[in-house]
């Protein structure tokens, strides 16, 4: 009896010894097929970033160079319109500021040189003149040039009336005929004073003077939208300023 137990005893745990290196070796199996299942299906679901990365790369150079040349095209454009004809208007008038300095002194009449104009003009053997002759014949200054300008020079000149700067009276308080007109000067300070609206643009200009600016460099202007004030005689009234206004003190073109 004990002898049969022993057998099947030995017949079951050779079984289940069998059994468990069956399943190791089917796990092992498993495994393997599973791993490289896993790692296949990894590769295929990893995008290629190497050709993102250089698409992006050509696509953002592509970009730039089309706002590059863009630019280019408006900075040339600017160039045409606006910096090229400046600088010739300026070259322009450096010519002829040039040419007005070196030309003829005088305006309007001018005086022919070269002694008696009718002895000269009919005068038929200046052709067969050397140049040294008739350029030392042109050099004679005709007298009666010196006389006028001695007789210019002697005239006594009337002396010039100068205007004497009279401010209007200040108005003491507010109401709907008073304007304050505060000014801002070149410098960035301002300055105020109060003005009837019957007064003239002429007084807030002689105002202005007494302040250390002259008319003759400097004029008013409203600050928007921008508007000189031109009209020395137009009254403060016609320009619908308010009760308060700020005004600039600039310089004349």
């Amino acid at each position: 009896m004990d002898v049969a137990i022993l057998k099947v005893s030995l017949q079951g745990l050779f079984v289940v010894v069998v059994t468990v290196l069956l399943l190791n070796w089917l796990a092992s199996k498993l495994n393997k097929v599973f791993s490289k299942w896993n790692n296949t299906g990894d590769q295929e679901t990893i995008p290629d970033y190497t050709n993102v990365v250089e698409r992006y790369r050509q696509e953002k150079e592509d970009i730039v160079e089309r706002l590059q040349k863009k630019q280019d095209e408006k900075a040339q454009d600017y160039m045409d319109r606006v910096l090229i004809p400046r600088e010739e208007e300026k070259r322009k008038r450096k010519i002829e500021k040039c040419e007005r300095f070196s030309g003829p002194a005088w305006k309007g009449e001018g005086y022919a040189l070269g002694g008696n104009e009718s002895e000269s003009s009919g005068d038929d053997n200046e052709h067969m003149m050397s140049p040294g002759q008739r350029a030392a014949r042109k050099r004679i200054v005709q007298e009666c040039i010196n006389q006028r300008v001695a007789a210019a020079a002697s005239k006594p000149k009337e002396p010039v009336a100068r205007r004497v700067i009279k401010l209007p009276e200040e108005p003491e308080g507010t109401g709907c005929n008073v304007v304050t007109i505060i000014l801002r000067t070149p410098v960035g300070t301002t300055c105020q004073r109060k003005f009837f609206l019957e007064n003239q643009v002429q007084n807030v200009l002689d105002f202005i003077t007494t302040q250390g600016f002259s008319q003759n460099v400097y004029t008013i202007a409203m600050s928007y939208p921008r508007v000189l004030l031109n009209d020395p005689s137009a009254q403060l009234s016609t320009l619908n300023l308010g009760q308060r206004v700020l005004l600039n003190i600039e310089e004349r073109d």
